[in-house]
């Protein structure tokens, strides 16, 4: 009988009379005469005895399915799904050990290796390996059982896993053990299952991706994971592009799946010129997103003295100009470099782990304003009017400029390609004979450069239009 069904919700039980009916049916299928040869009281009782039975299987059925997961799981799931992810129960809380081994250079210790104290035995929770000298780093080992004992130096010097018989291996605890406080709880040991169910993923981009996507407000297309160009020396850094969604969430999501806080960066606003002038002028390569009566610091800039490290009053100019108040007219002229401090899309938002706080630094991406006009004509005579050609096409060339990803480029053959396609209920596509697009980013005219096809602006900014922002001319 298949009376249980598993849909997108879940589990769901068969109702008793669907599992009435279906026992029925197979009832009369085998004996088509069952009615006839027994009265109808006995076969009722029976069948009714039946259906509470094969309820009561079902709804175990559905309590086993749905405690697969760690987070439902009954005791006995709970500790294979941990088998599975490789955590045994009471790391963390059980009696531990520190033990190094000595013996045949290069071999690996694997993870899991069982060695004892005579009494109690205890487990490796990492691999090692044996070095030149012919011996190992500290290994961490968990007791097998609950509970609290001493574990004096220099007593773990059994090993109970078996070894190959070409490679000579002994262990000593240089010092003493550690007694567990209590128990480990079945909370905290279902806790520690979930924890290692993610910890497989936690570290890559995909996992901070799928963890920013899972906090509520955040803009999946907003999301960009950059790796930042360094010295071939120094780890990897990423810079983490975030639009939507609670800053502490946000944060918080980053910090679970990063793995290693401090390959965390910011943007980087750095300045392209500075002018010899009362008020000086100064140009960034990226928006700077100061607003007249804010507060800027330079760092890193050569020719100009005495503008480094002293705080200057930002008056806006436009989206990647502002003057400050310095005259500079006698000032060395601007050689190169800088950066501008504060930069007001970096959020820093400390995250605290009981004793332990992290810092965590992401971008929220700015906004960038966009209008586009397109001049377009067709051999066909009609009257075709603007707001006819704008029905049809402006809704999807605006779907497409407020997708783009952050730092990503807006493709003039695209949005052809989307205009040709949209208007051809009214405009054959072998009667259109012009399509000229002009478009502004963050009010400034941008045109492709020679024989391309693309625009881009703040690279780690997006784009974002309404109806308003687009307009289409026949001429």
């Amino acid at each position: 009988m298949a009376l249980q069904t598993i849909t997108s919700q879940g589990p769901i039980v068969a109702t008793p009379q669907e599992i009435r009916t279906e026992l029925v049916a197979l009832a009369t299928a085998e004996r088509p005469g069952l009615t006839t040869e027994l009265p109808g009281t006995l076969i009722e009782d029976i069948v009714s005895t039946d259906v509470a039975a094969i309820l009561l299987a079902e709804q175990a059925k559905l309590e086993v399915i749905s405690s697969i997961s760690p987070a439902a799981a009954n005791l006995y799931l709970l500790y294979l799904l941990g088998q599975v992810y490789g955590v045994q129960q009471g790391v963390g809380s059980n009696t531990a050990v520190y033990v190094v081994f000595e013996g045949t250079p290069g071999y690996t210790v694997p993870k899991g290796l069982i060695v004892s104290d005579g009494t109690y035995s205890y487990v490796t929770q990492s691999s090692t390996i044996i070095t030149d000298a012919g011996t190992s780093g500290q290994v961490y080992a968990v007791a097998t059982v609950s509970g609290t004992w001493a574990i004096p130096a220099d007593t773990v010097t059994t090993i109970l896993s078996s070894v190959p018989e070409s490679i000579v291996l002994t262990v000593d605890n240089l010092s003493p053990g550690i007694p567990a406080t209590a128990d480990q709880s079945a909370e905290s040991y279902r806790k520690q299952v979930l924890d290692a169910g993610l910890v497989a993923c936690t570290g890559t981009i995909t996992a901070v991706k799928t963890y920013l996507k899972a906090v509520t407000g955040v803009v999946d297309h907003l999301i960009s994971v950059k790796q930042v160009d360094t010295d071939p020396t120094l780890p990897l850094l990423l810079e983490v592009i975030v639009g939507g969604g609670d800053q502490l969430e946000v944060a918080d999501a980053i910090w679970k799946s990063i793995g290693n806080p401090g390959i965390l960066v910011g943007s980087v606003l750095g300045v392209t010129n500075i002018t010899n002038a009362n008020p000086a002028v100064v140009t960034t390569d990226i928006l700077h997103l100061y607003d007249t009566g804010d507060t800027v610091t330079f760092e890193g800039v050569t020719g100009m003295s005495g503008i480094n490290g002293l705080p200057f009053t930002v008056t806006y100019l436009t989206p990647y100009t502002f003057s400050i108040n310095k005259n500079s007219t006698s000032s060395g002229p601007y050689d190169g470099g800088g950066i501008c401090t504060p930069n007001p899309r970096n959020v820093t938002v400390t995250i605290y782990d009981d004793p332990d706080q992290y810092n965590i630094t992401y971008v929220i991406p700015p906004q960038q304003p966009v209008t586009i006009n397109i001049t377009w004509q067709t051999t066909l005579q009609t009257a075709i009017a603007d707001a006819a050609i704008a029905q049809y096409a402006a809704q999807n060339i605006i779907d497409y400029i407020n997708t783009i990803p952050p730092g990503g480029f807006i493709n003039y053959l695209e949005i052809q390609n989307i205009f040709q396609t949209s208007i051809v209920p009214i405009v054959p596509l072998e009667t259109l004979i012009t399509v000229i697009i002009e478009t502004t980013i963050n009010g400034i005219p941008v045109t492709p450069p020679l024989y391309e096809s693309v625009v881009i602006s703040d690279p780690e900014g997006y784009y974002y239009m309404q109806l308003a922002d687009i307009t289409f001319t026949r001429g």
